[in-house]
């Protein structure tokens, strides 16, 4: 048999060295600003069904405003948002205040 494990994470620093020596690692860069408003932009539209102008504004304005972007941040502001232009621009400046911490 045949078995392959992939495994992801955003830090590597906490996992045990027994456990890193068995796998290959892969350091990715951030995307460029380019790429990471596409494929929020594309994400917002097919999946989240916003309005492709608020999908381009709510990506460019998370990948601007927050020091470590994440395209899960994008997806968040458009469910919390509602496509509503005022709640867009108050997550965004929360977000954009620090790296605090927010649950919705």
């Amino acid at each position: 048999m045949n078995v392959w494990v992939f495994a992801t994470s955003n830090c590597t620093k906490r996992i045990l060295p027994p456990l890193s020596s068995r796998f290959i690692v892969f350091t990715l860069k951030r995307p460029a600003r380019e790429e990471f408003i596409e494929i929020g932009k594309m994400m917002l539209i097919e999946k989240e069904e916003i309005d492709p102008t608020i999908a381009l504004y709510i990506a460019s304005q998370v990948y601007d405003k927050k020091k470590n972007a994440d395209l899960r941040d994008v997806i968040k502001i458009a469910r919390v948002s509602n496509g509503e232009p005022m709640k867009i621009n108050l997550l965004i400046n929360i977000i954009s205040d620090g790296e605090s911490k927010w649950i919705f």
